[in-house]
């Protein structure tokens, strides 16, 4: 029994090692390991990223795998945060696709604006649309806008009396 148990896990171990060694590395926060973007979308989404990090301070890092090599996608998602170190006031979107997972992981300081349901709710409903219909430059596009709206929700109009307010 002690010897199964240690080949089970030795086996996740080296599975692990393996998915963590095939992990790409990030240009400008983007590492595109399934090959899903042209080269064009690769530099609008880094952009896109570059501009939501200077407006912010937020950094965006997205991640496409073809395989997870049998490692949970939070675990992927926790290590590249740590491999990549784009600090506290990040997040990773990473995207599998096979098995077919979207994963959406907050750096510790965002955690309290990204928990789980927001997470999810994000991957559900703006990405993974986008995903089934065959579109992953837009699923991407559309997760990180609405990453952008939930880090800086537009301002609600000014009342009547505000606005004269400001106006005199």
């Amino acid at each position: 029994m002690r010897g199964m148990i240690g080949a089970i896990a030795l086996a996740t171990l080296l599975a692990t090692t393996a998915a963590a060694q095939d992990r790409p590395q990030h240009q400008g926060w983007v590492a595109d390991g399934a090959g899903l973007l042209t080269s064009e979308e690769t530099a609008s989404i880094r952009s896109s990223i570059e501009a939501t990090r200077q407006a912010t301070g937020v950094t965006i890092a997205v991640l496409t795998l073809q395989k997870s090599e049998g490692v949970e996608p939070k675990k992927i998602a926790v290590d590249t945060l740590n491999d990549w170190n784009p600090g506290p006031k990040s997040l990773m979107l990473l995207v599998v696709m096979n098995p077919r997972k979207l994963y959406l992981q907050p750096g510790v300081d965002l955690v309290p604006l990204f928990n789980a349901d927001a997470c999810v709710a994000i991957t559900r409903d703006a990405v993974a649309p986008e995903m089934k219909a065959g579109r992953p430059f837009h699923a991407i596009q559309v997760g990180l806008d609405a990453i952008r709206l939930r880090i800086t929700p537009p301002e609600s109009p000014a009342t009547p009396a505000a606005a004269q307010t400001a106006a005199t």
